[in-house]
């Protein structure tokens, strides 16, 4: 009997013992798990009580836990496992509706803007500047922006630019332009009227002497250089060649003939040899001054032969005959210009005009330098 009391003493115990907790409380068991969390860290644990819900974010940013969220426990090491995070949504200014997705992260939403690029109301739209002439007659401008479609209209300022209190009051004489920023006289140049010859006036000025001399074969000026307004400033170019000074004047460029300058340059005949045959019957018959040609005819019944014979102009610009023959009642044609000689056309190859369009004069020499013929128009 003593044993058998041992025994039921012992199992009263362990029973007692395995139904109380360490502070001696009894836990009530449940089939669902219970949340809790942890002072520290604020993660969310799991022990053998029931779930306890997990408190929605309010943070500025993101976005609460859904119920569906919210009571599913967090088995993995990724906090965005089990999160689904809603997009945002804009409405543009032309209407269109403008989104974008936003993401999880440790277990929080973000909360991304959608871009309404291309879809303002001033996207297509340019603003004029307003402007406003000041009363001292200042033009202020200012630049208006767009906003929802609409241009601004701002104000310019004048401020500054209120009235022409400061005007200049100075006047100016004559020669002077009044400048009323400076509020000086700026001088005027050239002046007619100062009684000086400044470059520019000359000639047809009051201020500047007459410096003509008379003489219609020199270039009259003024020199601006000296400080007098007399005849003592003038200067005289000499003209060359120049018609109607006497003198018949043989230049390389222009050189004057009893044609072009009959006053200065006389006119005298060729000289002729004692005459033959041959001479009598080759003769320049017809000069195209525009055309530039010239016309050579062998009047005579037996062939010329022409080798180093010349026809020159009266300025002396002298065409050579290379080896050539004319033969009775034959033509030959000269050209000032390029080509290529055959029995009845030869060609000077020039590059420029030899006979006067007004007159000139042709002479044609034979070998010996007598003159054959001369033709004058």
């Amino acid at each position: 009997m003593g044993v058998k009391f041992l025994l039921l003493a012992s199992l009263i115990s362990v029973l007692i013992i395995s139904g109380c907790s360490q502070t001696g409380s009894i836990i009530n068991r449940s089939t669902n798990p219970v949340a809790s969390q942890e002072p520290d860290t604020g993660r969310v644990v799991t022990s053998e009580k029931a779930i306890i819900d997990r408190p929605n974010h309010t943070e500025t940013g993101t976005f609460p836990l859904s119920a569906e969220n919210q009571n599913k426990p967090n088995t993995s090491s990724d906090a965005c496992e089990t999160i689904t995070c809603p997009g945002s949504v804009t409405t543009c200014d032309d209407g269109f509706k403008s989104r974008c997705k936003n993401s999880c992260k440790a277990g929080i939403c973000s909360f991304c803007v959608p871009d309404c690029s291309g879809h303002g109301a001033c996207d297509n739209m340019t603003c004029e500047d307003s402007e406003v002439t000041c009363p001292d007659g200042y033009v202020a401008k200012c630049k208006n922006t767009c906003k929802k479609g609409k241009c601004s209209e701002c104000v310019p300022d004048c401020t500054g630019h209120e009235s022409n209190q400061d005007e200049c009051e100075i006047s100016c004489g004559l020669c002077k332009e009044k400048n009323d920023d400076a509020c000086t006289c700026d001088l005027i140049i050239p002046c007619d009227g100062n009684n000086i010859c400044e470059d520019g006036e000359y000639s047809g000025s009051s201020d500047c002497p007459d410096c003509d001399d008379g003489n219609r074969c020199t270039e009259d000026l003024f020199n601006f250089s000296s400080n007098s307004n007399s005849t003592d400033s003038c200067f005289h170019n000499t003209i060359i060649p120049c018609c109607g000074n006497g003198i018949c004047d043989n230049q390389t460029i222009n050189p004057e003939n009893h044609t072009t300058c009959p006053g200065d340059c006389e006119y005298s005949e060729p000289k002729k040899e004692p005459e033959n045959e041959t001479n009598l019957n080759i003769s320049i018959t017809n000069i195209e001054p525009f055309e530039e040609w010239v016309e050579i005819f062998n009047l005579g019944n037996q062939t010329v032969g022409l080798t180093n014979w010349t026809l020159s102009d009266a300025a002396n610009h002298i065409y050579s005959f290379q080896e050539f023959t004319i033969k009775s009642r034959q033509i030959v044609t000269i050209h000032t210009g390029h080509g290529t000689d055959n029995s009845t056309d030869l060609f000077w190859n020039r590059g420029s005009h030899i006979w006067n369009n007004n007159g000139d004069n042709a002479i044609l020499r034979n070998a010996e330098g007598d003159i054959v013929s001369a033709y004058d128009y």
